[in-house]
């Protein structure tokens, strides 16, 4: 090794914003003189310094750094998004580059080993003053943590800088808005609702009340128009089936065996990443009917094997149209009278129809591990504990199954 080169040196250097930052000096391996800022905190910036040394004394001796300590926040999610999306569904790409993105700007782009566990928690501190839940907490700082293990993976970073940091407790008692069951009366009334608002939809798509006052002539009642696609059909295949919104929104008329009157949904959308079969409601299967001849109207031609059997209004795909089934779902709650936000019973979400379609079949009597296969749970303790809701009504019917037995004195043997 040649002689002369130091171990390199640490300037506090003052911000116009009053806070400091540590520049660092040193000789690379050719002999030039470098600088670069490695941080805000003397024990952080002496460690970046240390390491920038050990890298350039290994190359020095003919040996490959361990790994680079300038690693940018932005630079390494771009290549680990990259390796995600060839590894997981694009709806977890996408909620994965929505973490990242906010990562990025609370922290401002930063060295990676500069990012400290004291400031993972006042980021944890900052997304529960905004209402976040711990779940969703956890998962947000669960994706900076995925982050780091993979820089580790790819020699990118020589530690996890925020390894062994512990998540928030979960579970329902930590919950900012417990998802709740819809009863029968309120899923009826909701269904009705849904019918009603398409009704009102398809009526306006096809100009009916322009026409009926004929007003604008024979030829604009002629024009061809846009077919209205129902959205009715999704809700109650949601409720009757128990699938995830994103289980059902990607499955294709192949999946639909008209024969078994099952419904498929695959490996590859399902959570558990296993295959199940859901049998279907007659009202189910008349949906479908109806959804398969208005898309053969609309494309002209029957529909194909690999073609959405859901979708929007317009006949666009909805894995990424969520917020416009919330819009109808909630309006349609809206208009059935279904309080959205019960601080007593909690939130009714497109997710609540899961939850009801499993009340639903405790109600009938159905046996755990039925409802475990039909929701695709990996145990049966995780859809007793969480997707079983039982109303008023259900509990005051198992309370009155209660036999007393009929006192000395009511018999008249006091």
């Amino acid at each position: 090794m040649q002689r002369g080169y130091g171990t390199g040196s640490l300037e506090a250097v003052r911000q116009t914003d009053g806070t400091t930052l540590y520049l660092a000096r040193w000789r690379d391996a050719s002999g030039s003189r470098r600088q670069r800022f490695v941080g805000s905190e003397r024990r952080t910036a002496e460690r970046s310094l240390a390491t920038i040394i050990a890298d350039r004394d290994a190359e020095l001796m003919g040996l490959k750094p361990q790994a680079s300590v300038d690693v940018r926040f932005d630079d390494l999610s771009a290549k680990y998004l990259a390796d995600l999306a060839t590894r997981t569904k694009p709806s977890q790409v996408r909620s994965v580059t929505r973490y990242l993105r906010d990562l990025s700007a609370y922290f401002r782009n930063p060295r990676l080993l500069d990012v400290r566990k004291e400031r993972v928690l006042d980021y944890r501190r900052y997304l529960a003053a905004e209402g976040n839940s711990n779940a969703t907490i956890n998962l947000k700082v669960g994706a900076l943590r995925a982050l780091c293990r993979f820089g580790v993976r790819m020699d990118l970073l020589p530690r996890n800088p925020v390894e062994g940091l512990p998540p928030l407790p979960g579970g329902k008692a930590h919950e900012r808005r417990p998802r709740r069951a819809l009863t029968e009366s309120e899923l009826a009334r909701v269904l009705d609702a849904a019918e009603a608002i398409d009704e009102e939809r398809r009526a306006r798509c096809a100009a009916e009340a322009t026409i009926e006052k004929g007003t604008k002539g024979p030829g604009y009642a002629a024009r061809r128009r846009t077919l209205h696609v129902p959205q009715t059909p999704l809700i109650r295949a949601l409720a009757y089936t128990g699938a995830r919104y994103g289980e059902m929104v990607q499955t294709t008329w192949s999946d639909w065996d008209r024969r078994t009157r099952k419904l498929t949904f695959r490996a590859e959308t399902t959570k558990s990443k296993k295959a199940r079969r859901v049998p279907l409601l007659d009202a189910v299967e008349a949906d479908l009917s109806m959804l398969c001849a208005l898309h053969a109207e609309g494309y002209g031609r029957a529909p194909l094997p690999s073609e959405r059997i859901f979708l929007s209004p317009g006949g666009y795909g909805l894995e990424s149209a969520r917020e416009n089934v919330l819009r109808f779902f909630y309006e349609a709650l809206a208009r059935a009278g279904v309080v959205r936000n019960d601080p007593v019973q909690g939130a009714a979400t497109i997710h609540s129809l899961r939850h009801t379609f499993a009340s639903m079949l405790a109600r009938a009597n159905a046996g755990l591990t039925q409802a475990q296969a039909l929701l695709g749970h990996s145990t049966p303790e995780l859809t007793a504990a969480r997707y079983t809701h039982h109303d008023e009504a259900d509990l005051r019917a198992a309370v009155q199954k209660i036999g007393v037995p009929a006192s000395k004195r009511a018999v008249g043997d006091g």
